[in-house]
């Protein structure tokens, strides 16, 4: 199989303890389309993106939001130039992540492809946009914008109290609680929206536009009378790193993982438990070696079930198919039937991306 894929939830086996019963997840796999067919294109170029042409509204101090004895503190120096650092960063690891798969035959990345994305450009090259096409050999144009950025940034601050005793002139004592100190904490809500234009250059029309969000909220403890709030850079770089992987899976095939529950070993066989130990391990070789072989002497159902989902994980679909199948068709379980209808639906699936790769 090739490198192009990436991998959506990759998870091994693991154990999950419910209802005071211990259940064993195996992964399947299934090669999965992207969600913009992109097999006609092979060559395509990817301008830098679009910055984000607002401002936050955040030029004075940081609001404080709740609590008392509050203080003077500034946005971080650089929140100026975070549209600017966005948009660069997210160029970056979006071409970086498309070259990384190896789908496209030929990636022109900036500042190459800056010169393709607009018409004043090629006119100062004194060359028509035929020409430097058929010159580039590039089949589309993968246009990104940061449509919106957020920045939501405040203070907060929370008494913590001591207990103090005091003894009056006849020498009665009584307890009572005061402020020791306040604890404050920087609030930094994050969002971002960008969008993802494909254009077929020789028709020069659209072919898909998608459109994406993402956000988070940070909480840090900070000290009293703190100048100037830390960067939000560093959270706005995780958001666009999940953010590039989420773009770049509508354009390239990829496979998905989906824990399915391994069958108990019901009715139990000893032979078969050291099977289900290797699952436990993550040991999924020596675990289908086991299964396949109890299923094949003792027609142990649990087993043959077993081994058929490890075949998906493998990403043997066709043979798991078959396994299942005979499971089935020998023990007419009604998990088996369910579960061999999911396989023909992945094997649908992955079909449709497989022609995706030709």
């Amino acid at each position: 199989m090739k490198k192009f894929l990436f991998s959506v939830f990759v998870l091994f086996s693991f154990v999950f303890a419910s209802c005071g019963s211990n259940k064993i997840y195996i992964n399947t796999v299934t090669l999965t389309p992207s969600e913009i067919d992109m097999s006609s294109y092979r060559n395509i170029a990817v301008p830098s993106t679009q910055q984000w042409s607002g401002s936050f509204n955040n030029t004075g101090y940081i609001r404080f939001e709740s609590g008392a004895n509050a203080f003077n503190i500034r946005p971080s120096s650089d929140a100026g130039s975070l549209p600017i650092s966005c948009a660069k960063y997210i160029s970056d690891a979006f071409v970086k992540q498309i070259e990384g798969t190896n789908y496209f035959a030929r990636v022109i990345a900036p500042p190459e492809s800056d010169v393709l994305a607009t018409s004043t450009n090629l006119e100062s090259l004194g060359i028509s946009r035929e020409e430097l096409l058929k010159r580039n050999d590039v089949n589309a144009m993968v246009n990104t914008s940061i449509d919106d950025m957020n920045l939501d940034e405040y203070v907060t601050s929370s008494a913590v109290y001591k207990s103090i005793t005091e003894t009056d002139k006849n020498g009665k004592k009584t307890t009572k609680r005061v402020i020791d100190h306040y604890n404050y904490q920087l609030h930094q809500n994050l969002s971002i929206t960008i969008t993802m234009k494909v254009v077929d250059i020789a028709r020069n029309s659209v072919i898909a536009t998608k459109t994406i969000s993402d956000s988070t909220k940070k909480v840090y403890d900070i000290e009293y009378g703190l100048q100037i709030a830390r960067s939000p850079y560093d959270e706005f770089v995780n958001l666009l790193n999940k953010m590039s992987n989420k773009l770049a899976i509508k354009l390239i095939p990829h496979y998905t993982y989906t824990p399915q529950e391994a069958m108990a070993n019901k009715p139990e066989l000893k032979e078969a438990s050291i099977a289900y130990e290797y699952l436990v391990k993550g040991m999924n070789d020596p675990a289908y070696a086991v299964f396949s072989e109890l299923w094949r002497t003792k027609n142990h159902v649990p087993s043959g079930y077993n081994a058929a989902l490890l075949l998906h994980g493998k990403g043997q679909i066709d043979d798991a198919i078959t396994l299942m199948q005979e499971v089935y068709d020998k023990s007419y379980n009604a998990n088996a039937l369910g579960m061999l209808a999911q396989m023909k639906t992945s094997k649908i699936i992955w079909d449709s991306a497989a022609g995706q790769l030709k």
